[in-house]
């Protein structure tokens, strides 16, 4: 029958080995017997070399070999009994004391009974304190004494005791044990509440409120400004955290760890906060500098950051409906400021003089519409440019105030017409303005050239009978405001001076043939038509109206005019609607109407004699040196 491993033995061995510090082997039956195999082995092997005297002499050597180790055997096994006995001896020590390596409550407790654990635990109980420490680098220590901290006697110390596995003491005590008893001592909690409520950290005069992050503006771009956690603590959690920790035995308590602090709502961190800024900054990001007439002007972070809501803390937020409500208030100002279409507009004359001119057909005007929405693209797309506002009428130029260098002046106080190219006169001439009564003077204004056109009959007002009041006959037609045009006037021999006053036309600007024929090639729509007075009018009352039997009647003018000085009343109304055929060419401009008889209004009459001034009326020299009103001149145009 097989016999069982002595593992008994080969445990023993390791124990004796560290007890004694001598290698002892311990062998079973199963080791002799192996250990006789192996010799038999090596003595066949010797056997097959040696001669058959040689193997009877190893047979005896190895008799005696059996023998003697027989005898070892024996010897081992005595004294493994006695170092038996003795590590059985040494375990019973374990009963009363604690193993190499063992901790409790921090205090090393090595081959100590529990009464000189206690005694131990209880001298560190007397000199026990707790520093508790504040965000700020203050700290509070509460002295074990000042909250009656003493130690009371704890039964888990003995069940520690008892837990011990004394046979294996000495693999135990090669092992570092750490233990924690609870409720081993005992303190006035109340006295705690008091220490900690009294400590200045607690007082409203060293608390601050944390403040949340927010959004700020700073060198063009918004920035998040970081949440200041102030040091508000809330005195409930404090105190049951250092009431905890004083139960724990634990003499060191980072408060910021406790969770007594406020903390912000806020942090720098908050998806929310910087997915704003990020979209904030692409608005305030985009830079519009616009080009005006009048110079430039920015739009930019600067001016959009106002646009946003500001809290007490300094938060921003963004209402997109406060924010278009202030793009479109921020449009209608860059209007205010830009538009000059049906406003007036100074102009500096030949004369030097500067005169204020109503904008009819020329000046700016910004499609406040369609700038708001390009604007508003601008700004979400982050794009910084330099660009023109949207217009719905803007001038041909930005120099001379709007009006460019090319450009025709008619100064009607002069009774001279100048056209300017490129900063260079070009052409010029005498004129002869509407006679200055409230139905047939020259308004001023800025115009441009509706069309134009040659071979042109202008005929008046048809009369009741179907005859034309007059029927005028021209070379060259240019009209530029309704009725109110340029043409040649070949019934006159004498441009300029005065004669406008008396002899003027019914509004339109007559020109020697020669000239009318130069303008006339000279002239496109493109070129401003700035007409105006540099002194005050009066303007005397309107004419009788023509009837078919060559009586007048009186007829009070729909144009009602106050000018002051070098400034005249908006577009005169149209007197009665004159037509006029056209023979040659058809006009160069689509502005020009036509009608089935190919028909057009004027503001002309064929040439008339001209009633004779009363005395107090009778024109004087005027600017050029010349009368007007002579026999020869008494017409209409």
């Amino acid at each position: 029958m097989k016999k069982k491993d002595n593992t008994y033995g080969s445990g023993l061995e390791k124990e004796l080995d560290s007890i004694m510090g001598i290698d002892i082997k311990v062998n079973n039956n199963n080791n002799n017997n192996n250990n006789r195999k192996t010799n038999q082995s090596q003595k066949k092997k010797s056997s097959s070399r040696s001669s058959a005297k040689s193997s009877k002499k190893k047979k005896k050597n190895s008799a005696k070999v059996k023998h003697a180790v027989i005898g070892c055997a024996a010897v081992v096994v005595v004294v493994a009994g006695i170092l038996g006995g003795t590590y059985v001896y040494k375990a019973q020590e374990y009963k009363n004391v604690f193993f190499p390596n063992t901790t409790i409550n921090s205090i090393d407790c090595s081959k100590k009974t529990v009464e000189e654990v206690e005694d131990l635990i209880r001298e560190s109980v007397e000199d026990y304190a707790i520093s508790v420490n504040f965000r700020d680098g203050e700290t509070l220590v509460i002295e074990g004494s000042a909250v009656d901290y003493q130690y009371n006697k704890n039964n888990d110390i003995a069940d520690l005791l008892k837990m011990q596995n004394i046979m294996g003491w000495y693999q135990e005590s090669q092992k570092s044990k750490e233990y924690t008893v609870a409720n081993s001592t005992s303190f006035d909690e109340a006295k705690v509440s008091q220490i900690v409520s009294a400590c200045d950290e607690l007082q409203p005069l060293h608390q601050t409120m944390p403040k949340d992050a927010y959004m700020d503006f700073k060198d063009g771009k918004y920035v998040i400004e970081k949440e200041d956690p102030g040091n508000k603590l809330d005195e409930e959690i404090l105190t049951a955290a250092v009431v905890g920790a004083i139960s724990s035995g634990i003499t060191e308590l980072n408060v910021e760890e406790t969770g007594a602090y406020a903390e912000p709502n806020v942090t720098s961190e908050d998806e929310s906060l910087t997915k704003q800024v990020q979209q904030l900054n692409q608005y305030v990001g985009a830079s519009v500098t616009y080009t005006l007439p009048q110079g430039s002007k920015v739009l930019d972070g600067t001016t959009m950051i106002e646009w946003l809501d500001k809290d007490e803390e300094g938060n921003y937020t963004k209402d997109e409906a406060t924010f278009q409500t202030k793009l479109k208030e921020f449009v209608a100002e860059l209007a205010s400021e830009t538009d000059t279409l049906g406003s007036t507009m100074d102009f500096k004359s030949t004369y030097g003089t500067v005169v204020s001119v109503k904008t009819v057909d020329v000046g700016w005007k910004i499609d406040q519409t369609k700038e708001l929405e390009t604007l508003t693209a601008n700004i979400e797309n982050g794009e910084c440019v330099e660009r023109e506002p949207e217009y719905k009428s803007r001038m041909s130029s930005t120099e001379n105030g709007g009006f460019g260098n090319t450009y025709i002046e008619v100064d009607l106080t002069s009774q001279h017409v100048y056209f300017y190219k490129e900063g260079k006169l070009v052409w010029s001439s005498d004129c002869v303005s509407g006679k200055m009564t409230k139905d047939r003077y020259t308004p001023s204004g800025i115009y441009l050239l509706d069309y134009k056109t040659k071979d042109r009959d202008l005929k008046g007002e048809k009369l009741p009978n179907g005859e034309y009041s007059y029927v005028s006959h021209v070379d060259y037609w240019m009209p530029f405001y309704g009725g109110y045009g340029f043409h040649d006037a070949s019934w006159r021999s004498r441009f300029g001076g005065s004669i406008y006053n008396y002899s003027g036309s019914h509004g339109c600007i007559n020109l020697p043939k020669s000239k009318a024929a130069t303008l006339y090639d000279l002239i496109d729509k493109d070129v401003p038509i700035v007409i105006f007075y540099r002194t005050e009018i009066k303007l005397r009352p309107a004419e009788p109206k023509k009837t078919s039997d060559g009586e007048g009647t009186s007829s009070s003018s729909k144009k009602e005019e106050s000018s002051s000085k070098g400034e005249s009343s908006s577009k005169a109304e149209s007197s009665s609607k004159v037509e006029s055929s056209s023979k040659n060419d058809k006009p160069s401009s689509s502005k020009e109407e036509s009608s089935s008889k190919n028909e057009s209004s004027s503001k002309e009459e064929s040439p008339s004699k001209e009633e004779t001034p009363s005395k107090e009326e009778t024109p004087s020299k005027d600017d050029s040196g010349e009368t007007g009103g002579t026999t020869e001149e008494n017409t209409t145009e």
